[in-house]
């Protein structure tokens, strides 16, 4: 989990009405102007404040270097790799073509191509599985693998639409790398990352949403993505959301187990 800035974490409290005082002035003088002490001094009693919720501040502190970030499952978009690289270059893709009015209003902060298609381990086409339940269409949760029963049962029924079928390998080979990547598609990650093993050897992050639980039928393991990772050269560095017993899926970054990030 990504270690919360002291700063933040302080007027994060003060935004609840809650303030530090000290019983001993001598050893906490201005003790909310200097938070970085009192951190360090609970991380030796055991206790650490760690983000719960993915932050550009804290994609940003890995220094990552890209000229083009593909956002693989777009839905509405994702602040936090555009505020983290508002730069650079993006390639925004999801099969469902409500997403291109969705994202529109970024249109006035960031560079990017858009693509109406899903993205798997070969070209073709698939049906995707939008649940609905009364009143309202769950885009954001729409998948291309089949819903477990448990999962299922949450929605009153799901639209099926037949949509193509692209690799990343075969899109990003237009456009410039470095590259960044993230992934979030209910529980189709580990296809997307099949399909771009040339992509990948140009890729400095990759975040991906992993599931945990058993949310789709014949879904991968948390340990088969890891492993698939591990295969193309990156090892797991940071949760941006963390992984709880309660969790069904979490956000994993990764970086390239060659760079310095690793050393010792």
């Amino acid at each position: 989990m990504s270690r919360a800035d002291p700063f933040a974490f302080f007027r994060a409290l003060k935004a609840l009405g809650i303030e530090f005082a000290t019983t001993d002035p001598a050893k906490a003088k201005n003790l909310h102007q200097r938070p970085r002490p009192l951190l360090r001094q609970l991380e030796r009693q055991g206790f650490s404040v760690e983000t719960t919720k993915p932050s550009a501040q804290a994609l940003k502190r890995f220094g990552f270097q890209v000229t083009t970030v593909f956002d693989v499952g777009v839905d509405a978009g994702t602040p936090l790799i555009y505020d983290a690289f508002p730069d650079v270059k993006f390639v925004l893709i999801d099969p469902v073509p409500e997403s291109r009015d969705r994202v529109s209003p970024w249109k006035e902060k960031i560079d990017f191509d858009f693509f109406v298609c899903g993205v798997g381990a070969a070209a073709g086409r698939m049906q995707i599985n939008i649940p609905m339940r009364p009143g309202k269409t769950n885009l954001a949760r729409a998948s291309l693998v089949t819903f477990a029963d448990a999962n299922a049962s949450m929605f009153t029924q799901f639209e099926q639409r037949d949509v193509e079928i692209r690799t990343l390998d075969s899109i990003a080979k237009d456009y410039e790398g470095p590259f960044g990547l993230k992934i979030d598609t209910e529980g189709f990650e580990i296809e997307v990352i099949k399909g771009a093993r040339e992509m990948l050897t140009k890729c400095e992050f990759v975040i991906a949403e992993v599931s945990v639980k058993r949310r789709f039928a014949n879904g991968y393991r948390f340990s088969q993505f890891i492993a698939e990772m591990g295969e193309n050269g990156f090892e797991a560095i940071d949760f941006m959301r963390p992984l709880r017993p309660d969790a069904v899926d979490c956000d994993v970054l990764f970086a390239r187990y060659d760079s310095h990030r690793f050393d010792f």
